[in-house]
């Protein structure tokens, strides 16, 4: 447990410990008033568990499971309520916040030539790459913030690893500059400036998703490890329960459990478990914490953490104390995982709408929009030419009309569509990007490695369309606007 709750909940212990307070129903009292307007149902669990603090281990044992009861039931029905509430706004969100900019875009260069006081490119593009998504994370972000959290994912801050992360620095990097130092200078000084544009807009894509999906590929299999071994240990922790029943050392009622466990994924568990103890000759204290080779820092995980704490405390005051809060764990850890699914089903449905913006709308939109907008733009610079060769060829009677011509069209503010192209492609990486980040963190919480890969694959994929089809698109609009001009 980490956070407020956590440090209010260890200063309980510490203020009994150095005598501010002289009783643990004291030092309660202290806790519920202060949390009392912030989470009503945890304040009812914990003047459960306090009235019954002095009673029979019986009776405090049937307090903690109605407290519990109490957290979850409540917990799932705020959630429920809440998800109701997220729907709507993040609907709203995919249609307004993100295809109604990229449309608007397409417009740009007829604003700029019939309406040209109110355009300004600075303004567009900062609004693009800037402000609108900043717009979009905070929002999205603050919705969010509604979502109940439930299991904690694996922490894997292995040295391992670390190579893996300065390997992927170094391929973005190598990436990102390959294509800089070759596409710029035709940006910036050739004459065809389009095509470059867009496959420049692909390198910065795949220059990212490269970063992202090699610092977390080598670490995948590992973190579902980590995340199958979670999903397990409820039904480990029951299985050490009911052995416990029996009596003897918990050691070999551990050790009794790998047959049972073999078609297991905590088989593995165990076994290094069993191999800390028999080959290194550790007590199972410092057998599942030692902090060289301890089972803690083998999975790290704060639920596996959580769970072999607690069987090394408890286990020092016996094996029915240790089985009677073990069958209590397995208990919370499955109606835990219920309430998981339940947000998982609840919120699929904004999942989907999501994950669909980011994986085929945002850069099928974008491509179709660039494209046009490039054909616009060359349509509106081929009449631009009609009207210079019309105005050195007219009458001095017709003057007058070509300068009203000129007055109601400024071809001056035409920006290249290149340019615009350059805004909009970045624009649809930071949306994309935006999209699967919080998709992922919908569906599996504060877990980087699961989220740096779903975002790494999705980019990936949404660059490749948006790349793909606004060439596609553009060559094949240009060539049948040149046919007909």
């Amino acid at each position: 447990l980490r956070g407020p709750l956590a440090k209010d909940l260890a200063k309980v212990l510490w203020d009994v410990y150095v005598g501010r307070h002289y009783s643990l129903t004291e030092s309660l009292d202290t806790l519920i008033e202060k949390w009392k307007h912030e989470n009503e149902e945890f304040v009812e669990a914990m003047t459960i568990i306090k009235n019954a603090s002095a009673s029979m281990p019986e009776r405090i044992t049937v307090a903690v499971d109605e407290a519990i009861s109490l957290m979850l039931e409540e917990s799932e029905r705020v959630m429920e309520k809440q998800v109701r509430r997220m729907k709507s706004p993040l609907i709203v969100l995919n249609a307004f916040g993100i295809l109604m900019p990229i449309l608007a875009m397409m417009f740009m260069p007829l604003v700029s030539v019939f309406v040209p006081e109110m355009f300004d490119f600075p303004i567009v593009a900062v609004t693009y790459t800037i402000l609108l998504p900043w717009g979009l994370y905070w929002f999205i972000s603050t919705y969010l913030q509604r979502r109940p959290y439930t299991f904690h994912q694996p922490e894997l801050s292995h040295g391992k690893f670390k190579k893996f992360d300065y390997l992927a620095i170094g391929i973005g990097t190598v990436i990102f500059l390959s294509f800089s130092v070759l596409l710029l200078p035709k940006i910036l000084y050739g004459e065809e400036k389009l095509l470059p544009s867009i496959i420049y807009v692909f390198g910065i894509g795949l220059s990212i998703a490269s970063y992202l999906l090699v610092s977390s590929y080598f670490k995948l299999q590992f973190r579902n490890k980590i995340v199958q071994i979670e999903k397990e240990i409820g039904e480990f922790v029951f299985m050490l329960s009911m052995a416990l029943t029996g009596g003897g050392p918990v050691e070999q009622r551990i050790e009794s459990l790998k047959e049972k466990a073999k078609s297991l994924s905590i088989r593995e568990l165990l076994d290094a478990l069993i191999y800390n103890i028999r080959v290194f000759g550790m007590s199972l204290r410092r057998a599942l914490l030692d902090s060289q080779s301890g089972i803690i820092v083998k999975y790290p995980s704060r639920i596996i953490s959580a769970v072999m704490k607690a069987i090394a405390e408890i286990s020092s005051r016996g094996t029915y104390y240790l089985s009677q809060a073990l069958l209590s764990i397995s208990k919370y850890l499955k109606n835990m995982r219920k309430v998981e699914d339940v947000i998982s089903e609840e919120l699929s449905e904004i999942t989907l709408n999501m994950r669909l913006q980011a994986w085929l709308l945002a850069p099928l939109t974008c491509g179709i929009v660039v494209a046009l907008m490039a054909v616009i733009t060359q349509i509106l610079i081929q009449i631009e030419g009609l009207y210079e060769k019309l105005s050195t060829s007219i009458s001095s009677a017709s003057e007058i009309g070509a300068t009203m011509f000129s007055q109601f069209i400024n071809f001056g503010k035409l920006v290249g569509p290149w340019l615009f192209q350059l805004v909009v492609g970045i624009y649809m990486i930071e949306v994309v990007l935006i999209l699967s980040y919080f998709v992922t963190k919908i569906e599996h919480g504060e877990e980087p490695v699961i989220r740096n890969y779903e975002m790494g694959k999705t980019l990936l994929v949404a660059i490749l369309i948006y790349t793909v089809l606004t060439l596609v698109v553009y060559y094949s609009l240009s060539s049948v606007a040149k046919m007909i001009l």
